[in-house]
């Protein structure tokens, strides 16, 4: 009995001991990189549709980076153009792709909080994600990851320039021709920062001061504003922005001259006086007697069928009276029960009265 219950109190012990070690939640990592993508992109081009592989270009990297950080950073689940943002054409060639030209992009999107390149071929797996591989025009590609409450966000790009038959150097990163564009900052693992936003200062101007991993493109989403407006207010030519550059955001508003108010003098003016009119005498309403309805009147306003309804079922209802009474209940007469009968009593005969005569004697004459 003693070991058991020793047993028992060992048992309580390291229950409770295991619940104080902290538990540590094991995660699925995501598995898939940028250059996974490209690789599987160009995998369908060249082997099922027998096209030229897909140049790499750092701009479209720029630009499929920043959407997928803007994704993450607004938990989007499906393309930015759709909830607001400029289409992927206008946002890659904001950020430099084609420097200036006429150019034409497609974008692929997919999140998961574990991805694989298996459940990745099954997002892709339509015609619509299958372009990047399928349509000729395409030339370049660029492919970025971002991750954010613990989904991951993965976004490629295909474009290609007016023009061009034939990817060119310009703009690919060294993975290609070795040519490589000017980089855009980055924070240390290589996403684009989130950017937060400046309060006005007291002259109600906004300034905002540049950050490493910070684009102008995220700066512009984040202040509610474009691209070229961005630029234009901070005479900037090019998309490129070092960290600890202050931007004008806002400029102070231009103060507007209010106009002074100034009193008029009312003079007197000279009262009319009135004179009175004589009064119309109103006639007076006379009250006339409303006429009394007569009885046709009251027999008119009846509702006749109704009225020959009440007085069919009243008929029919003294009808059946009668010959309930009449006939049925007449034709069964109840039996009458027979009065009682008294027994015979002897007949006693009285003794009839004696009557006395009175003698009368006539008087002697005298």
């Amino acid at each position: 009995m003693r070991q058991k219950i020793i047993h028992f109190l060992l048992i309580i012990t390291l229950f409770f001991a295991s619940l104080a070690i902290p538990q540590k939640t094991a995660q699925a990592q995501s598995s898939v990189t940028a250059a996974d993508m490209i690789s599987l992109v160009n995998g369908w081009r060249t082997g099922t549709y027998s096209l030229p592989a897909l140049v790499e270009n750092n701009f479209l990297d720029t630009c499929a980076q920043t959407t997928a950080s803007e994704m993450a950073s607004i938990q989007a689940k499906t393309h930015l153009g759709l909830v607001g943002y400029p289409d992927a054409k206008t946002r890659c060639a904001q950020l430099g792709f084609g420097n200036g030209k006429i150019v034409h992009v497609t974008e692929n999107i997919a999140y998961d909080t574990a991805m694989t390149m298996t459940k990745l071929i099954d997002y892709w797996a339509d015609a619509d994600h299958y372009l990047p591989a399928s349509d000729a025009q395409y030339l370049y590609v660029g492919a970025a990851v971002a991750s954010a409450n613990g989904e991951t966000y993965y976004v490629l790009e295909a474009g290609t320039i007016d023009g061009e038959t034939a990817a060119s150097s310009s703009g690919t990163t060294s993975s290609t021709t070795g040519a490589v564009a000017t980089p855009v900052p980055t924070s240390s693992d290589g996403f684009v920062n989130p950017v937060v936003v400046s309060t006005p200062s007291s002259n109600g101007m906004i300034y905002h001061v540049v950050k490493s991993g910070e684009v102008l493109f995220n700066i512009a989403l984040a202040y509610g504003i474009t691209l070229d407006y961005l630029k234009q207010e901070n005479k900037l030519t090019t998309d490129q922005v070092n960290a600890g550059t202050i931007l004008t955001i806002k400029s102070a508003p231009t103060p507007t001259v209010t106009s002074t108010f100034t009193l008029t003098p009312v003079y007197p003016t000279r009262t009319p006086t009135l004179t009175p009119q004589p009064q119309t005498p109103t006639p007076a309403p006379t009250s006339t007697p409303t006429p009394k309805p007569s009885l046709i009147e009251k027999v008119n306003s009846v509702d006749r069928p109704s009225l020959g309804l009440v007085l069919a079922i009243l008929s029919a209802l003294g009808l059946a009276a009668v010959v309930y009474f009449g006939f049925i209940r007449s034709g069964n007469p109840q039996p009458v029960p027979p009065a009682p009968v008294k027994p015979l009593q002897p007949e006693v005969k009285q003794p009839e009265p004696v009557v006395k005569k009175k003698t009368t004697r006539k008087k002697k004459e005298e």
